[in-house]
């Protein structure tokens, strides 16, 4: 007897191949991917305080221009900018003297026994000499150890000036009478340098390249505090480079600016900008004079002002 196959449900289909399964997972990876980005897109453009926290972070990180020239130290091509949207106030010249053009001005201040004392930054020639304030030739000049580069100088205790260094978060303690480095001190700021210093009372104030300004201990060296430099508007002001004390202020000039303020040192707002543009103009500049920079003051409204590299120094008075 013939017995008939049984009849059979349809045959199930093959499951997909593994390479159609990733093809798919692909897929839907690049769509969560679009879908998250856009998410996040809308979110900071229609949340006001996402944005207030985007523009705050831009503004907040700081920027840190290479300050050592690569070749010959000439003008930078491209210069910071900075918040400063405020009237300003002039100057009056006085006189002109001669000044140095190997000096890579880095501070300039007039000593309570009325010397005037310039450090000389750039690595294997930096220096800090002494300049006769009638003829603007140098009287003094020793050269500092080569791994360093010179920073801000001031008038310090004990016959001693305090001199900063750039990259070397090291302080300079230099003999007032033959400007031989005596001793030394480590030191740490916001940006890990040092770029200008200046007296407060017994105290000194100090800045690295930023916004910050740091109050140290005359005694310790130590910090004590530090507040950040702000126009009224409260932008920040960044790029504080030499600084001078002026009549309970702080006087800073902003690197690569042709400018000076006056900061408050208990708000650290600018109180006043002083437009120094038309003191040696740019554009008659040779190609080997670098930025405006380097503050004395002589008395309560004359001051000492050049620049790095500058052929003069200028005897001014503010226009207060």
């Amino acid at each position: 007897m013939e017995i008939s196959a049984p009849a059979t449900a349809s045959e199930p289909k093959s499951p997909s191949s593994p390479s159609s399964r990733r093809s798919r997972s692909l897929k839907v990876l690049i769509l969560a991917t679009l879908a998250a980005t856009l998410f996040a897109c809308l979110y900071i453009k229609y949340n006001p305080n996402a944005q207030e926290a985007a523009a705050e972070k831009a503004l907040l990180t700081p920027t840190k221009p290479t300050k050592e020239p690569t070749k010959e130290p000439t003008k930078e091509p491209s210069k910071p900018s900075n918040p400063i949207t405020t009237h300003t106030k002039g100057y009056t010249l006085i006189s002109t003297l001669p000044h140095s053009r190997d000096s890579f001005t880095q501070g300039l201040f007039y000593s309570s026994t009325n010397r005037l004392i310039e450090s000389c930054g750039l690595y294997g020639k930096s220096s800090i000499r002494e300049i006769d304030i009638n003829t603007g030739d140098v009287i003094k000049n020793n050269v500092i150890e080569e791994k360093y580069f010179a920073e801000g100088v001031v008038e310090g205790k004990n016959n001693q000036f305090i001199m900063l260094t750039w990259k070397e978060s090291t302080g300079l303690l230099v003999d007032s009478s033959d400007l031989t480095v005596t001793s030394k001190f480590g030191y740490r700021t916001h940006t890990s340098e040092g770029w200008g210093i200046t007296n407060l009372g017994d105290d000194y104030v100090v800045s690295d390249g930023s916004a910050w300004l740091f109050v140290w201990d005359g005694v310790t060296m130590e910090e004590k505090r530090r507040f950040k430099v702000r126009m009224s508007d409260g932008k920040y002001v960044r790029f504080l480079n030499e600084l001078e004390f002026y009549k309970g202020d702080i006087l800073a000039n902003i690197w690569y600016s042709d400018i000076i303020i006056r900061i408050d040192v208990e708000t650290g707002i600018v109180k006043t900008i002083y437009d120094f543009k038309s003191l040696w103009p740019s554009h008659e500049r040779s190609s080997l004079a670098d930025c405006f920079n380097g503050i004395a003051v002589l008395d309560d409204d004359v001051l000492m002002v050049t620049g790095k590299l500058w052929p003069k120094m200028y005897k001014v008075k503010l226009d207060d």
